[in-house]
């Protein structure tokens, strides 16, 4: 009650969101829990919806009443810059999703790209990348049998950086072993 009082003194929106929708003992147990949350903030304007995270059950239309809720916030950046990152940032986070796309669940999350040398010439830019895993295995992984998945992950990371970059590019992939390297600074 005490929560609910002071977001009252606020000028915010406020939606109420009950999760675990697939775990509830029934849809009325679920309406009444709702019902009397909506009767504490004593406003008829106030939302509320029953969500499955799990199962994605009203989810998206929990995302769409955000939207419709969200106030237009100042434009920071002109329309023609997509993005804050550089080249060099993106092209690495290509590299780690096809890494990352092609390993499925054999791969943890445990990977990091460093561009190492990135040379610009009139019709081709030369990128030079390190794959920094945490053990052997891993490396073995995104090597694959006869270089296969080095090679499918270069292919496919190629293609989108030269889609990024309007050039074509030679991408040479080399994959290290930095033990817990996520520890380190």
């Amino acid at each position: 009650k005490w929560i609910i009082e002071n977001l009252l003194k606020t000028n915010i929106n406020i939606i109420i969101t009950g999760n675990k929708s697939d775990l509830a003992q029934s849809d009325k147990v679920l309406s009444e829990n709702l019902a009397e949350y909506k009767k504490l903030f004593n406003n008829d304007k106030i939302d509320a919806v029953i969500v499955s995270a799990k199962t994605g059950s009203n989810v998206s239309e929990l995302i769409d009443l955000i939207y419709e809720r969200l106030p237009e916030g100042p434009k920071y950046y002109p329309d023609e810059e997509i993005t804050d990152q550089n080249v060099r940032s993106i092209a690495e986070e290509i590299i780690r999703e096809k890494v990352l796309e092609n390993t499925f669940e054999e791969i943890p999350h445990s990977i990091a790209i460093k561009i190492e040398h990135w040379t610009e010439q009139d019709k081709l830019t030369r990128i030079s990348a390190n794959i920094f895993v945490e053990r052997d295995s891993q490396k073995g992984i995104i090597i694959g049998k006869k270089a296969s998945m080095i090679k499918k992950i270069g292919t496919e990371a190629r293609v989108d950086i030269e889609e990024l970059i309007e050039k074509k590019v030679f991408l040479e992939l080399q994959v290290k072993v930095s033990k817990d390297w996520r520890a380190k600074d």
